[in-house]
């Protein structure tokens, strides 16, 4: 009996030691397996008000199933709960100013669903990245807040987007090594239009991630190929956009000969290229860069399958090679609910107006596309910069200005007035 006792008074010790030691990171783990999502989350928001240190070694796959399964039982209390901890702890997820920014989006739509307007307000000058801004400002979500933000604007974004630069550039110089960083920074001058400054910042560190390791003084193997291969898909799109096409499908081709192998995610710079060259109307010459793709195939996702069936779709018809389209159009039609932005574009390719609406409206009614739907109307209103891209630009338009698909648009966000646009934007 006594044994007992003691084996009682020993639980008893554990269990009250336990109690009192402070949650942890691990402990939300555990809890997420066992599908006590709601226990993770408190148990993650206690572990974000302990402060940054506390909460950085968070990896982001516990996190993101953790969001998802948030979102799925609509626990919006406990997500804008989370978001807030996060924040308040200055929780960057490691991308800096660019991951801080995410939940400071996402925090300022929870308080407006929420309609703690106040709150979201004093927390709005913490979105500092333009393109977040242009999301909330066609996201009827944020509707309540568009004067905040149209006056934080002010009014075409270019005192938002110097800064944003002034801030990447910042992290960028404090870690050379973090291509990343560098990204962000590419990213930030091309969306200003500031092109060849970003074709002049990453020109040094081209030709292979070795090369760019010897540039900076680091040892062969430091910088890993997919994130050297995000910051070199800037400098692509720098070209591309600077009517310098045969440049930026060299640089995309390079990176190809690295061996896509090497880093199967960056298939998308494959996807990227041929996108490019379909654009430019260089149908033939879309389809071969796309090649590319097909034994990585089998690894990607079908969202991501979607977007290379889609070109081949485009560049086929517009070839007249209509019925070695017919596969890849079959299979999209098939798994056109895992990517109804994808399909949307394959419809326009076709010249199927009806077709474009009915995907369109597709994409707004989901929540998964909508804010690429919203971004893709707001491109009717901007000159196209390459042939083909005109085209289809022309025929979204029509579509877009058809009653039933204007009123969805209301319903969901607005097509920006003029004087709101980002007139550098690429």
């Amino acid at each position: 009996m006594r044994h007992i006792l003691r084996v009682l008074a020993a639980a008893l010790l554990w269990s009250t030691t336990a109690a009192a030691e402070p949650a942890s990171i691990e402990q939300a783990r555990t809890q997420l397996i066992a599908g006590q999502d709601a226990a993770a989350a408190d148990t993650l928001i206690a572990v974000a008000k302990r402060g940054h240190d506390a909460i950085a070694p968070l990896p982001s796959e516990l996190w993101r199933e953790l969001y998802r399964r948030l979102s799925r039982a609509n626990d919006t209390d406990r997500t804008l709960a989370l978001d807030l901890a996060l924040l308040g702890a200055h929780f960057d997820a490691g991308f800096g100013a660019d991951g801080l920014n995410g939940f400071a989006a996402r925090s300022v739509l929870g308080l407006t669903e929420h309609g703690r307007l106040t709150q979201a307000r004093a927390l709005l000058a913490q979105v500092q990245e333009p393109q977040s801004l242009s999301q909330m400002l066609v996201d009827r979500r944020y509707a309540a807040m568009w004067p905040a933000i149209e006056a934080r604007a002010n009014p075409d974004f270019t005192a938002i987007e110097a800064n944003w630069i002034g801030i990447t550039a910042r992290e960028s110089a404090a870690e050379p090594q973090n291509f990343r960083r560098l990204t962000a920074l590419g990213a930030a001058l091309r969306g200003a239009g500031r092109r060849a400054e970003l074709i002049a910042l990453v020109e040094p560190l081209t030709g292979s991630p070795d090369r760019a390791a010897a540039r900076l003084g680091l040892a062969p193997g430091a910088v890993a190929l997919d994130d050297y291969g995000w910051a070199v898909n800037e400098y692509a799109y720098a070209f591309a956009h600077s009517g310098r096409a045969p440049e930026a499908d060299r640089v995309f081709a390079d990176l190809v000969d690295m061996g896509m192998e090497r880093a199967p995610q960056l298939v998308g710079m494959i996807i990227n290229r041929a996108e490019l060259l379909l654009a430019a109307g260089r149908f033939d010459n879309a389809l071969n860069a796309l090649a590319a793709a097909e034994p990585l195939d089998r690894t990607a996702s079908v969202y991501g399958q979607m977007w290379a069936w889609r070109i081949r779709v485009c560049a086929l018809h517009a070839l007249g090679r209509d019925a070695q389209a017919a596969d890849p159009l079959a299979r999209m039609a098939a798994a056109k609910a895992d990517n109804w932005s994808a399909y949307t574009a394959a419809m326009l390719c076709l010249d199927r107006p009806d077709a474009v609406e009915t995907a369109l409206l597709a994409c707004l009614a989901d929540e998964r596309f909508r804010a690429e739907a919203l971004a893709e109307v707001q491109d009717t209103q901007t000159p196209a910069r390459l042939p083909f891209e005109a085209v289809l630009h022309a025929r979204l338009a029509a579509v877009v200005a058809r009653p039933t698909v204007a009123t969805a648009i209301e319903r969901w966000g607005r097509l920006l007035p003029p004087a709101l646009r980002r007139t550098s934007t690429d």
